[in-house]
């Protein structure tokens, strides 16, 4: 029932807020603080702010007035995408590719004893994605009185290095793009 109601409402409400100047970035629609909550999150090249918002706020609840695709009570957020955005669909991959954003992608299981990855995301073909990892490594400081190994260092340091991984999209449990 869910993607069926979400869907139908991007179909009510697309084009509208393209002539407003904005694009559809997420549709969501569930239980929030005890409410049924519908919230329509958009995106722009230019400055969201709330006068910018405003009248599409204003469109967007006339047409759902009118249509009234959702049965019972509930609350209409309009949102910004914001600097950080969960990455959902492919046309959100393929946004986090073309803008070279940075990502935060983890893992249901962990590859190489991490599931927690920040890089970029090179390439995705539907069902795989290609990933640039920064992989940091921090060096314990010595105590006092220790002689350091020939692989460790003095002092404390970050060393990282960079790893290209292919991932199943399905083993991601969840990616955030920060613009």
């Amino acid at each position: 029932m869910l993607p069926q109601l979400t869907s139908k409402v991007k179909t009510l409400l697309e084009e509208v807020i393209i002539q407003h100047g904005f694009s559809l970035w997420d549709i969501t629609f569930g239980k929030e603080g005890g409410e049924m909550l519908l919230t329509v999150t958009v995106d722009s090249d230019k400055e969201i702010s709330l006068e910018t918002l405003s009248p599409l706020n204003e469109a967007v609840n006339d047409i759902l007035d009118e249509a009234d695709p959702i049965d019972g009570a509930y609350s209409l957020m309009l949102e910004s995408a914001g600097a950080e955005r969960t990455l959902k669909t492919e046309s959100h991959i393929q946004f986090a590719i073309d803008k070279k954003a940075r990502v935060e992608l983890k893992l249901y299981k962990a590859i190489d004893g991490i599931k927690e990855f920040d890089g970029t995301i090179i390439s995705f073909d539907g069902e795989n994605l290609c990933f640039e990892a920064e992989i940091k490594e921090e060096t314990k400081p010595l105590k006092k009185g220790q002689k350091p190994k020939k692989t460790q260092n003095v002092s404390e340091e970050i060393k990282s290095e960079t790893k290209t991984y292919t991932f199943e999209k399905k083993a991601i449990s969840k990616m955030c793009a920060y613009l």
